[in-house]
């Protein structure tokens, strides 16, 4: 029969499984406008190291051009975490300018300059200006960006690193706001020149490995980590316990990863394979920005286990001896594919995309007629609620629910659908009487109701109350305790006093 599925669950496979880099979206977020946003990951980052920042109605306007003096204090920003103030006014339209301190600063850098005496701080700049400010923060010779050709040379140095991305086509339009952000998120993860040697050739600021540092290292201590999330708010692949606070976990760190809300409680991160751009510290590591998906990683959710054998069957997927299996994040084995039933849902995950699952991720819904971590089933405890909802109607005290009394109660239901009988005598175990004491529960006086072909607890209840000797137990002033027992549409209930 699983064979039967297997030609349209193949293309359920195709079309589910997702590949490539992703920034997880976390509309929870930053700015009033965060949807508006297009390099919201970009924009993540730069928010979170200082660099830009919204207004004051908690907009972003992400299509909104940039002035001269706003990216000066970018710049400003990138190269130094404090600037001093300016002694001096360099231009003549720049003495009351707010961002005075930031503009007198990267004159000095050799970075900005003005013509006729002036800066012009509210004109808006190009896509090129930029990227030539940003090059010359990098440490490239500002020379070549001088003169005639200036604007080929730095064209072609912003896309021979990446700067421009894949979006530029029009480098001297007006950079918007978020355009920004995605030029200088682009610019952070290039190498710093230190200096240029005899022969002409960059010489980078190297990192303890001797490599090249980027300037997202070299000026915020920032670099990436990538591996697989085990842990945040929602749960843990550990031990089942979720991390308290804004936390998530990635396997083979010691420390836990500070992040935002939004993403400590994103379900979807479990299991996946993220890069996080971090800063260590002693305690903790700080994120900035946004996870990213991995690119060489495959995943698709399937509304049942039949999809999931049908793949198998098929041959479009495989499990290994150590493809692992979770239970609503609880360490399981693959029967739990079994205990699935409608709306529940299984995540598979292909780490290197080489169709070998590496996780399976069973999330099963709150079963109503299952006894959770309380010893008692949601339905048992709405009867419970019930039952004494009706003793305080008719001034009573109420009975004290009893894990030992509820699991005696499941044992009789769960016996009378095993031996398909309707009686107060177990053919089992014998009477109330003999199974309180085969069970060693002590009592003075019980009672027992039993019902069969009720769904729901308000049901059962109906019928109880409107019987007589039902009633009666329920509403007893003999009964102290009390238990609610059920299994397959069987219901049981035991008082004693």
């Amino acid at each position: 029969m699983r064979r039967i599925f297997a030609g349209f669950l193949t293309i359920v496979l195709v079309v589910s499984l997702v590949l490539g880099v992703q920034a997880v979206d976390v509309a929870a977020s930053r700015f009033t406008d965060w949807n508006q946003i297009t390099y919201q990951a970009e924009v993540a980052m730069l928010t979170d190291l200082g660099l830009v920042s919204g207004y004051a109605d908690g907009s972003f306007r992400p299509y909104n051009c940039i002035t001269r003096a706003e990216i000066a204090k970018v710049i400003a920003t990138l190269l130094s975490e404090t600037v001093p103030a300016a002694e001096a006014d360099s231009f003549t339209d720049t003495a009351n300018n707010w961002a005075r301190d930031f503009i007198e600063f990267c004159v000095a850098e050799g970075i900005l300059s003005g013509t006729g005496g002036t800066f012009r701080p509210v004109d808006y700049i190009t896509i090129r200006e930029l990227a030539k400010m940003l090059l010359t923060t990098l440490g490239l010779d500002a020379g070549r960006y001088q003169g005639a050709g200036w604007d080929e040379h730095v064209d072609a140095d912003a896309r021979e690193l990446g700067i421009y991305g894949d979006v530029v086509e029009d480098p001297s339009l007006y950079v918007t706001r978020e355009e920004a952000c995605l030029l200088i998120s682009n610019a952070l993860r290039c190498p710093v020149v230190e200096a240029y040697d005899d022969d002409g050739e960059a010489q980078y600021v190297l990192d303890d490995l001797m490599s090249p540092m980027s300037l997202l290292e070299y000026r915020f201590d920032v670099i990436p980590v990538t591996g697989v999330v085990v842990a945040n708010a929602i749960g843990d692949l550990r031990d089942g316990v979720p991390l308290e606070g804004s936390l998530l976990h990635i396997d083979g760190y010691t420390r836990d990863f500070l992040v935002t809300d939004a993403v400590a409680q994103d379900e979807s991160l479990l299991g996946r394979t993220v890069t996080v751009y971090t800063r260590f510290y002693s305690d903790f590591n700080q994120v900035y920005g946004l996870p990213s998906l991995q690119s060489d990683e495959s995943t698709a959710t399937l509304p049942s286990a039949r999809e999931l054998y049908a793949i198998l069957d098929y041959g479009a997927l495989r499990v290994s001896d150590e493809t692992q299996y979770y239970a609503n994040y609880q360490l399981a084995d693959a029967s739990c594919l079994d205990e699935m039933i409608p709306g529940d849902s299984v995540t598979i995950i292909d780490h290197e995309s080489d169709g070998t699952v590496d996780l399976v991720l069973v999330q099963l819904l709150p079963r109503p007629d299952v006894p959770d971590e309380q010893g008692t089933s949601p339905l048992e405890r709405q009867v419970a609620e019930l039952v004494n909802a009706e003793r305080e109607a008719n001034g009573l005290e109420p009975l004290t629910l009893r894990v030992d009394l509820c699991e005696g109660a499941r044992l009789k239901s769960q016996d009378m659908v095993e031996n398909d009988y309707f009686n107060h005598t177990s053919p089992t175990y014998g009477t109330l009487s003999e199974m309180l004491e085969e069970l060693g529960i002590e009592y003075r006086t019980a009672g027992e109701n039993i019902a069969s072909g009720y769904e729901t607890a308000e049901a059962v209840m109906e019928a109880w109350m409107n019987s007589e000797g039902h009633r009666a137990n329920i509403l007893s002033e003999d009964f102290t305790e009390f238990g609610v027992g059920y299994v397959d549409g069987v219901w049981t209930q035991w008082f004693i006093g």
